[in-house]
């Protein structure tokens, strides 16, 4: 009965997933992170003309198991040799709003005299076509420059040291002046970057969020992979496509 089943799929005619192959993962990360988040992506070959690519759709992973504190096992349905990607990524709830401070002790006592955020105010746009776009690094939005930054002083109201209360609504207004000079200086109203003058909980999360932390292992697509390996056409490899040869 199982291997009918194996053989002819699921009540709905559906193949039933069989892991093909599976890789561990043993990082400090995980122990760090115990809801680490694992993606998975395979090559695919739409049709014989075509170049490998990137198969996002699809979700090989079968079975994610944390064996122990540091120890990740991962079962996939497609062969080591068909894997494009691995990303590991920090989980959602285990990110934070932070806001940075700059204390001042006094010398002789070591008490706290005075205690003064120090925001850098991330770049926020509202115009698709001026914010930068790219994988890594090159899709981080920016920092304002200087001159559209908080003077010395300029964030004493958004931290009360006697109660230790975060003064949202100030840190909004604030951040969403600040944006709109900067708007102003390039292109205001039609063309400027950041057109909202409403201060709300999204800027505010925007600007006080850490990012998501992620690591990618990329595989480099070498060879034939196995599944195509009795198939009727031979793939050979040049640098980027993969050209058809007929028996």
């Amino acid at each position: 009965m199982i291997n009918e089943a194996l053989s002819n799929g699921g009540p709905f005619g559906t193949a039933i997933p069989v892991p093909k192959s599976g890789f561990v993962v043993r990082s400090s990360a995980v122990k760090a992170a115990p809801d680490l988040k694992v993606i998975v992506t395979r090559y695919q070959l739409p049709d014989a003309t075509t170049t490998w690519t990137e198969d996002a759709q699809h979700d090989p992973i079968l079975r994610l198991t944390r064996l122990d504190d540091f120890t990740i096992l991962c079962l996939l349905d497609c062969a080591l040799d068909q894997v494009c990607k691995i990303t590991l990524a920090q989980p959602p709830h285990q990110q934070r709003f932070a806001l940075s401070v700059s204390v001042t002790t006094n010398p002789d006592t070591d008490e706290v005299e005075s205690v003064v955020p120090a925001l850098q105010i991330k770049a926020l746009y509202t115009n698709a076509s001026t914010a930068p776009e790219g994988s890594g690094k090159d899709g981080i939005w920016p920092e304002l420059p200087y001159d559209f930054q908080f003077e010395t002083g300029g964030e004493t109201g958004f931290y009360d040291p006697a109660t230790r209360r975060i003064s949202a609504d100030e840190i909004a207004r604030g951040v969403v002046g600040k944006l709109s000079d900067w708007n102003k200086a390039n292109g205001g109203a039609t063309t400027g970057p950041y057109t909202d003058p409403v201060p709300d909980s999204c800027v505010l999360g925007l600007q006080l969020s850490d990012p998501c932390c992620k690591s990618f292992v990329s595989l480099p697509f070498l060879r034939t992979p196995s599944y195509l390996v009795r198939s009727t056409r031979d793939f050979r490899h040049t640098p980027d496509v993969y050209t058809t040869v007929r028996r």
